[in-house]
């Protein structure tokens, strides 16, 4: 996936988070259940492994999640490993099935404009 700032009002970031083992484990006992673009809805892992440390990762929080409250809790409380702050003009590539991403709390007047492109084979 990349991203593009094109706009950034105020101080804003993405966090980056390259899971540990431990949270791997927490991530393998979790499911998603996502709406597919043709309407049907689908359950999938929230991570495959596909070898020694290699894996796969979908998450989503706005996905509805099944599994354990506290896999969930793991996940949603991991501490990014890095954070890129925007401003206009900067990219950033990354792989979306490897790491997970998210915007940190912000102030509703904090604006920031992103474009987001996915690259697909």
């Amino acid at each position: 996936m990349v991203l593009k700032c094109i706009e950034a009002t105020q101080r804003t970031s993405t966090q980056i988070c390259l899971p540990s083992a431990d949270l791997r484990r927490e991530l393998h006992r979790l499911t998603l259940l996502i709406r597919q673009e043709t309407g049907r809805k689908a359950y999938l892992p929230a991570i495959i492994s596909e070898g020694r440390n290699q894996w796969r990762l979908r998450w989503d929080p706005r996905a509805t999640i099944h599994g354990p409250d506290e896999a969930r809790s793991a996940v949603e409380s991991a501490q990014p490993t890095d954070e890129v702050v925007w401003q206009p003009g900067r990219t950033l590539i990354l792989n979306n099935h490897r790491v997970m991403h998210r915007r940190p709390a912000v102030s509703s007047a904090a604006g920031r404009v992103l474009v987001r492109t996915f690259i697909t084979k």
